[in-house]
């Protein structure tokens, strides 16, 4: 009897403290706001604690419940010893009555850093590779090209430093590059023996609040194909969404992409600059990229300069214009439209760096324009036919004509061309099908002593992918290729009042056909590529000189274990000449074994030889090369505080080459071999 009135006491004593503990609740004061990793922390209870109720406080995964104090309804932790870890974390506030466990809040707080930032982080990189060539010999000495034996010393380090505080981010990354040998240095197109060979090669500062951006450094600007498309350069920009239906964009970059620490801004020079802006309209906000229409300005002034890594022939150039881009779609984004039209003013003033005897006639302006439009319709996507068979079919036409002498600085364009691509992609099941056919003419102007060319172009791709039906077939079953290409190019007339005639007339139909077949059983894979390419010359009185080129090639492979590969390659292709009734028939086969010996540790064997001939017998040409490689990957970062990783590597190549000419009775051999090595380190 004592016992049954004792576990009705128990019961009731339990249900007393879960209802009791049912009604307490609690709230984190100063909730949501960014607070310092020593802040206090105060929770305000609904009632005070009762005779044997105690509180239990986890802050991330620690009980912080023996630090805390209760006075009345407020629970404060003071973190002194031990700081709040810096961004989000979970507190977990849990009331504990007579054994039994009830929680009672949970709280999301965030936690600055140690500098009062709500994120902050710094990247480093650092990558270091000594790249030699410790032995060679070649034969004859005559052939021997660049430095015979060295060693080299090369570098990378870069940067990246990330920084947050109520909506507001900062950013700055860059990279230097350092050489040893001071003709791969980065401006040493430029400056030759002045180079130097530490040298900055990128970066960039970024600061972005809501919906806008600050951009200084090295960064791609423009979106319009024919005005400023993708330029990418040293400068500043700024971007800003000024509403959810408008944006703008304005930038002011160096004219050609530079490298270094002169004209760290990229805009010392106001001649060699690229000043461009876009303002962006979405007519329907709600559904971004359904109707927007972007409206650009873009002015250059170009002086004479490639860019550091690019030799070219450059000029003085000068160009103004504004473009109009278009780029509508349908809800589900089966049709698409992206059209604009560009107009630009287009210069070459007076050359500051050319001589005043050189006697050049300054051009005079020009205005032009240019203009594009792509569409594509996903007539079908995702479909299925007869419930299993996966479908689709999508059709395109893009159009663009682009004016004669229609230039602007910072953008690459085909000027004086139209052309239209009409395409046809689709597939059933494992069939797959592409079809494009281009049309593009020149002498938009149609002047009479002009030559306009046509071409005409069309391409037919047809593959059957049995891993298309993810294993619905049996793997042996092979995959099938074929391809036709038919290209003829050809002059319109004969101009007048030039030395054009009628045998000089351009017209010409290539035609390419290609064949392939490739199986896999368990570790053996096979294939075999044909092409055959006709050179069909239907020019005025050279209708004979045509040529056909065919080509047959297999290649088997073998994996018999997980660290072994072996492949094995052949082909024959023949060149004929219909005109002089000539054929070449070159022959080659390869062989390459990989294995990885050793965890880390892997070997590369790759050889061919191959053999050239006319069919009478008068050239023959012979090549054979070979090329051993050993390398060692490694992972040290157990043993250090950073991430280290590296390689090792040694490669041994040997060729020699024979040739004969029995008509003149010439015959040569060139023969080398060199060894390289090379030692890569990454820390990051």
């Amino acid at each position: 009897m004592m016992r049954l009135i004792f576990a009705l006491l128990t019961a009731t004593g339990m249900l007393v403290s879960m209802a009791t503990a049912q009604d307490l609740s609690a709230t984190l004061r100063n909730d949501g706001e960014w607070i310092s990793s020593f802040q206090t922390l105060e929770f305000i209870l609904s009632r005070p604690l009762t005779p044997g109720e105690h509180l239990e406080l986890v802050a991330g995964t620690t009980d912080v419940s023996d630090l805390c104090t209760v006075h009345g309804d407020t629970l404060v932790y003071q973190p002194r010893a031990v700081s709040l870890p810096p961004g989000p974390i979970s507190v977990t506030l849990s009331l504990i009555t007579q054994g039994t466990w009830e929680q009672v809040a949970t709280f999301s707080v965030n936690v600055l850093t140690a500098t009062a930032l709500e994120k902050a982080s710094i990247i480093p990189s650092l990558s270091i590779a000594n790249k030699g060539q410790p032995a060679e010999d070649h034969f004859p000495d005559g052939i021997a090209g660049g430095r015979g034996t060295f060693q080299e010393l090369n570098g990378q380090f870069g940067m990246k430093i990330e920084a947050e505080r109520v909506g507001f981010q900062a950013g700055l990354g860059f990279n230097f590059v350092g050489v040893s040998y001071r003709q791969e240095a980065l401006r040493f197109a430029e400056r030759n023996e002045d180079a130097a060979k530490i040298d900055l090669s990128s970066y960039l500062l970024e600061l972005r609040t809501g919906g806008g951006a600050l951009l200084l450094g090295h960064f791609m600007h423009g979106r319009e194909r024919h005005l400023l498309n993708g330029f990418t350069s040293r400068g500043i920009s700024a971007s800003i969404v000024v509403a959810p239906y408008a944006d703008f964009s304005a930038a002011a970059m160096n004219a050609t992409n530079i490298v270094g620490w002169d004209n760290l801004s990229g805009l010392d020079n106001p001649l060699h600059r690229v000043y461009s802006g876009t303002l962006g309209l979405e007519i329907l906000p709600s559904t971004p990229g359904t109707v927007r229409i972007e409206a650009s300005y873009a002015r250059g002034s170009q002086l004479p300069i490639s860019n550091f890594n690019q030799g070219q022939i450059t000029d003085a150039e000068k160009s103004e214009g504004g473009a109009i881009r278009l780029q509508l779609a349908d809800p589900g984004r089966n049709i698409t439209l992206d059209a604009g039209l560009a107009k630009a003013r287009f210069t070459n003033p007076p050359n500051p760096f050319a001589p005043e005897e050189a006697g050049i006639v300054p051009t005079e302006p020009t205005t032009r324009q240019a203009r594009y439009a792509d569409i594509t319709w996903d007539v079908l996507r995702d479909g299925t036919l007869f419930s299993v068979l996966p479908a689709r079919l999508s059709l395109g036409f893009r159009h663009e004509r682009v004016d004669p002498l229609y230039r602007a600085v910072g953008v690459s364009v085909r000027s004086d061309n139209l052309q239209n691509i009409y395409e046809m992609r689709g597939g059933i099941g494992p069939l797959q099908a592409d079809v494009t056919h281009l049309q593009s003419e020149d002498n938009l102007d149609g002047l009479a002593s002009v030559l306009k060319t046509l071409t005409r172009q069309t391409g037919t791709n047809i593959s059957f992918v049995p891993s298309l039906l993810s294993g619905a077939l049996p793997s042996w079953i092979p995959a099938l290729a074929y391809g036709r290409n038919r290209t003829h190019q050809f002059g319109a007339s004969t101009p007048t009042n030039s030395d054009f005639t009628e045998t000089r007339v351009p017209d010409q139909v290539t035609t390419t056909q290609t064949a392939s077949v490739e199986c896999q059983v368990s570790v053996l894979r096979a294939g075999y590529r044909g092409t055959h390419t006709l050179q069909d010359n239907r020019q005025a009185g050279r209708e004979n000189a045509d040529a056909v080129n065919r080509t047959h090639g297999l290649a088997l492979s073998i994996s018999p274990l997980q660290q072994l590969a072996m492949t094995i390659e052949g082909s024959l292709e023949s060149l004929e000449s219909l005109e002089t009734n000539t054929i070449v028939r070159t022959k080659r086969v390869g062989l390459g074994l990989s294995a990885l010996l050793l965890p880390g540790v892997s070997t590369v064997l790759n050889g061919s030889f191959s053999s050239s001939e006319n069919d009478d017998g008068s050239n023959t040409q012979e090549q054979a090369s070979y090329s051993l490689e050993a390398s060692y990957a490694f992972d040290l970062t157990s043993s250090f505080v950073f991430k280290w990783r590296g390689q090792l590597f040694m490669r041994y190549a040997w060729n020699e080459a024979v040739t004969s000419n029995a008509l003149f009775d010439l015959h040569s051999l060139t023969r080398a071999w060199v060894i390289t090595t090379g030692v890569s380190f990454n820390f990051f």
